[in-house]
């Protein structure tokens, strides 16, 4: 009887042993999970600004369709860059896509906190809306 309890104590002293490294290497790669987030939403922070700034490049350089890609690799990187949404959907107005103009906007609103802006950018839409064939 004291063996069984012996090699039952043991075996329950192993299993939890066991757990214990298995709990920890689970703990290691949890660490070495968020370190890589972090540096994967970093390095996306920086491209997405990278973006942002040469579709303004672009701009300026009436290299409008590489800006609007700048744009979308921008928006790729960080989809809550709110400037590359408004300039995005400036660019599709102004070049007459009227249609990805008020998708954009529409995003755009989503990241607005101004009351008065957000009165100005469904007025655009609107007037958009009207030049939709």
């Amino acid at each position: 009887m004291k063996i069984r309890k012996y090699v039952l104590k043991s075996f329950i002293l192993a299993f939890l042993l066991s757990n214990i490294a298995l709990v920890k290497a689970e703990i290691a790669n949890f660490d070495t999970n968020i370190k890589a987030v972090k540096t994967v939403t970093a390095d996306n922070q920086a491209d997405s600004l990278y973006y942002l700034n040469m579709a303004k490049a672009y701009e300026q350089e009436n290299s409008i369709d590489k800006a609007i890609e700048s744009y979308k690799l921008a928006i790729a990187a960080n989809p809550d860059l709110e400037a590359a949404y408004s300039q995005l959907g400036l660019i599709y107005a102004e070049k007459g896509d009227y249609k990805n103009s008020i998708k954009i906007f529409k995003k755009y609103l989503n990241f607005s906190n101004n009351p008065e802006e957000e009165a100005l950018v469904k007025e655009f839409i609107d007037k958009l809306n009207t030049l939709v064939k």
